[in-house]
């Protein structure tokens, strides 16, 4: 089945089954989490670029017009820090409080109750961690494309999104595999050979990131029994070994 079609039948079962009511405390606790960790971050880059453009100014006063350029990129930068973290911070979260939506969603699709509790925490959070480290790999590869080469700011955008897509889509169906109890070299296998899928799944999380409430309340829970979904449709066509 393609993932756009998932998107839909996800979008069905979401109303169908009220999992809405799950999303709320989800909702509060995100909502409430990133926002302060976004302003927080952003509050720090501010003021730090203003304090860096004042001791430039204090420095090398003689130069106005360079320090003026300065000071725009900077600013620019900071922007753009932001705008890299918000997924990797939002996503930490959400994995966070994931196990626990999740498990109440599983059991209303398949009727079924999974273990969740502390396991399935510490697993999250290590799934996060390892993907706190690539994606800050790329971040940092980001921001000097952006220091050396601006004109390939845009482009460089789109590949760091399609990563992190990517790691969402793994952070989605890990949970899968942690409730069906399969073994790490299965995960890696599959995680190895459903590319495009996975970055197509992490898409709509990865939106929800940058549409306040609206999105972590519709599109992030849409995505994530998308995944669900997925996970199911591909274990039925036998491509995912059996536990």
């Amino acid at each position: 089945m393609k993932i756009h079609q998932l998107w839909i039948q996800a979008a069905q079962l979401y109303i169908k089954h009220k999992l809405w009511k799950y999303s709320l405390g989800a909702l509060i606790v995100t909502s409430a989490l990133l926002i302060a960790l976004i302003y927080t971050g952003s509050k720090l880059l501010w003021n730090l670029s203003e304090l860096l453009v004042l001791w430039l100014h204090k420095s090398f006063s003689e130069y106005e017009w360079i320090l003026t350029l300065v000071e725009i990129l900077l600013k620019f930068l900071s922007v753009i820090i932001v705008l890299a973290l918000i997924s990797p911070a939002g996503r930490i979260i959400v994995m966070i409080v994931l196990p626990l939506w999740m498990e109440k969603m599983v059991e209303a699709l398949s009727g079924k109750k999974h273990p969740g509790g502390f396991s399935a925490l510490w697993r999250s959070i290590q799934v996060g961690l390892w993907q706190l480290f690539v994606e800050t790999f790329f971040i940092i590869l980001y921001l000097l494309v952006n220091i050396l080469i601006p004109l390939l700011t845009p482009v460089w955008l789109v590949l760091l999104w399609m990563v992190q897509a990517y790691l969402w889509g793994v952070a989605l169906t890990d949970y899968y595999f942690s409730i069906e109890n399969e073994p790490i070299t299965i995960r890696k296998l599959f995680w190895t050979k459903h590319k495009k899928e996975l970055v197509m799944l992490g898409l709509l999380p990865l939106a929800s990131m940058y549409l306040p409430v609206i999105g972590w309340f519709i599109t992030l829970p849409i995505g994530v029994i998308s995944a669900y979904l997925y996970m199911e449709d591909t274990r039925r066509q036998n491509s995912l070994k059996s536990p």
